[in-house]
């Protein structure tokens, strides 16, 4: 059965910051494989021809920069450096840092890891250590930070054996306001933009206090969230916009989400994840969509390639290539544009637009275990053709046959369980 759907290129919806992936404390997994086999994976992860363009890269700022008090090693971990150097020169136009937790020495259990909170009295210590971090990166490294964030799942449960710290409503505001404000501009880095909270589940409930301080407010640029599931009910919550971040003019961003307890290198994972970002763009509305790692090592599933050091070989998984349909195609500066994004069930539509040269982008999920098919409407345009790339079990994000339109519409048949991105050109 055939379903039309309208693209209504007028009906403009929120601009593209971006896709990426963080490395972070894995930034290891890539630098420590031998040549050519590390800069393939960067090429992979990071160039637009060679791989699938993410321009989005997410690092760290690591606690044992500042190992004591008044002592400061920002030369620590050269693997992130290196990294996030070769990023940029691949095309990623944003990098961005995030604390897991800040040093032990000023922390409430004296630990980097199971929680603690900052201690007050060295809320201008920490400060003075995110700022110095822009400071010293962009000096040292030429790394010009887009943005940082004071913490990565500051509703972390204390039993978490990975660096974390535990933050409130309260204690968000008030260093927003009276520390790290003061001191980005002390350092003249106050140009770099302030990630606020990350917490562990897509929520904005940590900022609110903030947002509704006028003076904390100034000093957030991107209100963002995670994706994991809630522990007490074992799921994600829904993709819904975050209503006061927009209305008080702020970027919102989804920066991690994984799958933590299963091994899947096919479609199953690769469609769980294509679905969870056409959900972000559509519901959400989020400005940039972000995957845990680009690669780690082992079998799992937090990355989007399987890494293996001891063999200097490497796994591309469908993850990858379902995220690629999205960040190859779909470029900043973009626009998302209007149009119905659940056809039919079992199938989810998104269009986006570049507003400087008039390329668009489709990308159409289809979770069926059945050929759907579907006739495109362009609303306000025309086009030439559309070009199809195709993931399902068998094809990698490879390029179909052109498609042209008859009577104004476009006749397209999307094969079970696949992700196709079509991309044209408005007729001038």
């Amino acid at each position: 059965m055939e379903k039309t759907v309208t693209v209504r290129w007028n009906d403009v919806k929120q601009e593209i910051d971006g896709f990426g992936v963080s490395q972070a404390d894995w930034s290891g997994a890539i630098y420590e494989l031998s040549e050519p086999v590390r800069s393939k994976i960067m090429d992979l992860l990071f160039d637009q021809e060679k791989g699938i363009g993410a321009s989005v890269f997410r690092g760290e700022i690591f606690a044992g920069f500042n190992p004591a008090p008044g002592e400061y090693d920002f030369n620590e971990r050269f693997d992130q450096v290196w990294v996030m150097q070769q990023a940029e020169k691949r095309g990623v136009d944003k990098i961005i840092a995030t604390n897991w937790s800040p040093p032990a020495w000023m922390k409430t259990n004296n630990s980097t890891t199971h929680g603690g909170y900052l201690k007050p009295k060295y809320y201008a210590d920490y400060a003075k250590l995110l700022s110095g971090c822009i400071r010293e990166y962009r000096e040292q490294f030429g790394i010009d930070f887009y943005a940082i964030s004071m913490c990565n799942e500051p509703n972390s449960m204390k039993f978490l054996s990975w660096d974390s710290c535990q933050w409130n409503s309260t204690n968000i505001r008030v260093f927003l306001r009276d520390y790290l404000k003061q001191e980005m501009t002390a350092q003249g880095v106050e140009d770099t933009k302030v990630i606020a909270a990350e917490p562990s589940w897509w929520s904005e409930k940590l900022t609110k206090d903030a947002l509704n301080d006028p003076d904390a407010c100034e000093r957030i640029d991107i209100v963002a969230a995670h994706n994991y599931p809630v522990p007490i009910v074992n799921r994600e919550l829904p993709a819904k916009s975050f209503q006061l971040a927009v209305d008080k003019g702020k970027r919102v961003w989804m920066t991690e989400v994984s799958q933590v307890n299963s091994y899947d290198t096919g479609m199953t994972s690769g469609l769980k994840f294509a679905k969870q970002i056409h959900h972000f763009m559509t519901e959400a509305d989020v400005n940039a969509w972000l995957y845990w790692t680009g690669a780690i090592p082992g079998d799992n599933d937090e990355g989007l390639i399987n890494v293996y050091k001891d063999t200097d070989t490497y796994q591309l998984t469908k993850r990858y290539y379902a995220f690629g349909n999205y960040s190859k195609f779909i470029r900043p500066g973009y626009v998302r544009i209007g149009t119905e994004d659940r056809p039919m069930k079992g199938v989810y539509l998104s269009a986006y637009r570049n507003p400087d040269t008039d390329e668009f982008t489709i990308v159409v999920v289809n979770d069926r275990d059945s050929t759907a098919e579907l006739n495109l409407f362009p609303e306000g345009f025309d086009s030439a053709g559309l070009t199809p790339y195709i993931t399902n079990d068998s094809l990698n994000m490879e390029r179909g046959h052109d498609i042209v339109s008859e009577s104004r519409k476009y006749k397209i048949l999307l094969s079970p369980r696949s992700v196709v991105t079509f991309v044209g050109e408005k007729n001038i």
